[in-house]
């Protein structure tokens, strides 16, 4: 008996009061609804981070596919044959996969032994490298290059863009448009 007084005595037998819990109540309220905003804002910079570090990856790959030593066109609509070199991609799916002409020195076989880009002079490459080789001719050849494994999804919802001079994005919530040069 004497341990249930002492313990009734210490601790008491109190309850919280309506007023209490009801303050409490909106004291987390008002915590959650800082949390909610301050989560909303996470999730907009995560999307505007991912964006900028897509156009960056796009940009890359665009700069490598104009760079790319293949990267030539034949125009022949002129007198002559004339090159356009470092073409900028028609389309950013170009950037996946894109089918290049080239030259190429094929044996016997027609095996591809070195392929050159289509501007290359041909016939001088063969004279000086392959002139020991009488079986061996040259011909064009379909070379596929890869940029990119992918064209990455926009994280506003809209595809990818690219005009003349930058690689965009267009946020159809605030009309923004994000933009890098290239």
């Amino acid at each position: 008996m004497k341990i249930k007084k002492i313990l009734v005595k210490e601790y008491g037998c109190k309850a919280m009061s309506l007023i209490e819990l009801l303050v409490a109540l909106v004291i987390l309220g008002v915590l959650t609804s800082f949390a909610a905003f301050y989560y909303s804002n996470m999730r907009t910079d995560a999307a505007n981070t991912k964006v900028k570090a897509d156009l960056m990856e796009i940009k890359k790959a665009v700069g490598s596919f104009m760079a790319d030593e293949y990267n030539v066109i034949r125009d022949n609509t002129g007198e002559g044959d004339y090159f356009i070199l470092n073409a900028r991609p028609a389309k950013l799916s170009d950037l996946v996969e894109k089918t290049f002409r080239a030259t190429a020195v094929l044996d016997s076989t027609d095996k591809i032994i070195k392929t050159y880009p289509l501007n290359a002079d041909i016939n001088e490459i063969f004279a000086s490298e392959y002139a020991d080789k009488p079986s061996y001719k040259t011909g064009e050849v379909d070379i596929k290059r890869y940029f990119l494994e992918k064209i990455p999804m926009c994280p506003w919802g809209e595809a990818y863009y690219a005009d003349l001079y930058y690689i965009c994005a267009r946020n159809p919530d605030t009309g923004k448009i994000a933009r890098e040069p290239y």
